[in-house]
């Protein structure tokens, strides 16, 4: 009798450990997992705030493609977010209005819509 009592309390430790693991050290969530399988589920996304505002703005707009300017390429990081995130509507070059992070200016652009974190420009 005490070798059975012996074994389930080394299972139920063995499993109490695993569970402590993936609740307190992986930060395992499990509302990401059984959301995983619906339809447009995008979790917490650690994407900068310019990212998710365009993304917004093309969605609203129903864009097909767009153009950033400058300041977005001379920031990477924001700048492949951004590619990567608004995937699949792609860059097009040719495009007279572009998209710009705020804190910058062009002279040669006139600003046709300011938002909170991107303006929309036209060349």
């Amino acid at each position: 009798m005490n070798k059975k009592i012996i074994k389930y309390l080394i299972l139920f430790t063995i499993f109490a450990q695993l569970f402590y693991i993936s609740q307190e050290r992986l930060n395992f969530n499990w509302i990401n997992l059984t959301n995983s399988f619906k339809k447009n589920y995008k979790g917490d996304l650690s994407l900068p705030k310019e990212t998710l505002e365009l993304a917004e703005i093309i969605e609203e707009e129903s864009l097909n493609s767009y153009k950033l300017d400058n300041s977005f390429l001379d920031n990477q990081y924001i700048y492949q977010r951004t590619v990567e995130y608004i995937y699949p509507v792609r860059i097009n070059k040719n495009l007279n209005e572009s998209f710009s992070l705020k804190n910058t200016k062009d002279e040669n652009c006139k600003i046709i819509k300011s938002y909170k974190n991107i303006n929309k420009l036209k060349c």
